[in-house]
């Protein structure tokens, strides 16, 4: 593959992925922080493991499964998010404190969008997770720019010379 064609491909899927994944959410977790705010019940919390792959290539990471329940206008709601692009597989001491800090019973704020109250997060406004997301995503962008301009030299000459060793 060119180093032209490789830039290319890096610009164009990075700004593809960032444009119609990254940047909704980014979009909506900023506007979260202007919700209002209700209050809740959280009715689960438990850790869960989850499996990944077979044999030899099996992993494992685990899942804070928290759920809350909310009343808007008389109507009840129920959500698992805790924020809007909240991971779903953390190492099992990240995922387990996530639990202890909603616990089953305890009584939350829960953020909820005004045009739709069934939309709801724990944790309003933009997160880290987004923020690492989007920069990773950006930052494909940036080197296929500069592998595209020939300001990063990507040589098949010097990578076959290099796999010989």
């Amino acid at each position: 593959m060119s180093p032209k064609l490789l830039g290319l491909i890096l610009v164009i899927a990075g700004t593809l992925v960032f444009y119609f994944f990254s940047l909704p959410d980014l979009k909506m977790a900023q506007e979260s922080a202007a919700w209002p705010k209700t209050m809740g019940i959280i009715t689960r919390s438990e850790t869960v493991r989850v499996e990944h792959g077979s044999g030899s290539d099996r992993k494992v990471s685990y899942r804070a499964d928290v759920q809350y329940a909310y009343k808007i206008e008389g109507k009840s709601y129920s959500s698992t998010k805790i924020g809007i692009t909240s991971g779903t597989s953390y190492p099992y001491r990240m995922a387990g404190r996530i639990c202890s800090k909603y616990q089953k019973e305890m009584s939350v704020e829960v953020f909820y969008q005004p045009g739709d109250p069934s939309v709801s997060v724990l944790k309003p406004g933009v997160q880290f997770s987004e923020i690492l997301v989007a920069g990773s995503l950006l930052f494909f962008v940036l080197l296929g720019f500069l592998i595209l301009f020939n300001i990063i030299k990507a040589s098949p000459d010097k990578n076959k010379r290099l796999l010989k060793n």
